[in-house]
């Protein structure tokens, strides 16, 4: 089966829908219900909505596009007359580019957030295969690459504390 590229719509047996274009129909489509049926899809109403109804999708052509240049630009007009309606699931208003979509570029965290699962995480056991990740990324580093200079600093400390302590007891 040769290549389609089209602007799609994506049914759910309640009838929400999702718009989206590709230079590959049917693969598309494909990919698109193989994340769902893993539950890694990157939209989260397409997903809930799938782990709802999982039989009875429909995947419709809505326009051929011949100039995959301007596949986006055409998208934008069908997501600029959809978005926010009631029954579409599009998550973004802005053509060819799916909010949270795995691969994109994250939005940096702020401290505050950081500091937040920070505090999350400690005192949490940590998995053999992380501790194993961790060891290979260190590995060579000194203490300022991996913890900066003032982490080093109180590591160097905390080191010759627990040093002292130990002979202490000893």
């Amino acid at each position: 089966m040769s290549k389609v590229s089209c602007i799609y719509k994506i049914i759910s047996p309640d009838n929400y829908y999702y718009i989206g274009s590709t230079k590959d129909f049917s693969e598309r489509f494909n990919m698109h219900l193989r994340n769902l049926k893993n539950g890694t899809h990157h939209n989260k109403y397409m997903q809930n909505c799938y782990n709802k109804y999982p039989v009875g999708w429909q995947c419709i052509m809505l326009e051929e596009v011949k100039d995959i240049k301007s596949l986006t630009e055409i998208e934008q007009k069908y997501i600029n007359e959809h978005y926010k309606q009631p029954g579409c699931m599009n998550l973004s208003s802005i053509a060819g580019k799916p909010l949270a979509y795995k691969g994109m570029k994250k939005r940096p965290m702020s401290e505050h957030t950081k500091e937040k699962i920070s505090l999350w995480r400690k005192g949490k056991p940590m998995s053999q295969s992380a501790k194993a990740k961790l060891s290979m990324l260190h590995k060579g580093k000194t203490w300022e690459e991996k913890y900066g200079v003032e982490g080093a600093k109180q590591r160097r400390e905390n080191w010759k504390l627990r040093s002292l302590q130990s002979k202490l007891i000893s």
